[in-house]
């Protein structure tokens, strides 16, 4: 073999592996970005219900069922107590009876097919860094959820950041109810 084509084979071997260097590093770099607002996958329902109704004490007196909310600024996670007729338990008396937890200014990244992580984009000062974790599948959508802290308040023992996501709940898409209804009755009550 002549010194010529060792020289093209070894040149068109160098290019190869720079070609494919160049597309895994570009396929990388899109993944890990950040988009402004939320996907159109998950915003195209307003608000999605889980469907598990985990009862509260033993007389099964009442329950719990969670919702988020979605839209292009902001997504948000709401839990309500119910009487075991549907009807909203005042939850004023009962002690750490609901949450919420608000994302305004989202950003999202993908993290996977029909997978995104979802984040704030304004630090707001005595709020952690909260983030939820969306999967899709088919009309339903898997969520979880984590905070991280930037400051450790060591006085304090509710700002500890999450090493891992925690499940919140399989949800689907419900019509015709709002932030304002589940307040009143249980949209989902059979």
């Amino acid at each position: 073999m002549s010194k010529l084509s060792k020289t093209i084979g070894a040149m068109t071997v160098l290019l190869s592996m720079t070609v494919i260097g160049v597309s895994a590093t570009n396929t990388t770099a899109s993944a890990s970005t950040w988009h402004k607002g939320m996907p159109k996958v998950i915003t195209k329902h307003k608000m999605w219900a889980d469907h598990h109704r985990p009862f509260t004490n033993a007389k099964h007196r009442y329950y719990t069922r969670t919702y988020m909310f979605t839209s292009q600024t902001y997504a948000s996670y709401d839990q309500e107590l119910y009487y075991n007729d549907g009807k909203v338990y005042p939850t004023d008396t009962f002690f750490n009876g609901t949450s919420y937890i608000n994302v305004p200014s989202p950003t999202y990244q993908t993290m996977g097919k029909k997978t995104y992580q979802i984040k704030s984009t304004l630090k707001r000062s005595g709020y952690g860094d909260q983030r939820f974790k969306f999967k899709l599948s088919g009309k339903q959508m898997t969520v979880w959820s984590k905070r991280l802290w930037n400051h450790i308040d060591p006085n304090e023992g509710t700002n500890r950041s999450q090493k891992k996501w925690h499940k919140l709940g399989v949800y689907s898409p419900i019509k015709g109810a709002t932030s304002k209804s589940i307040e009143k009755s249980d949209p989902l009550y059979k």
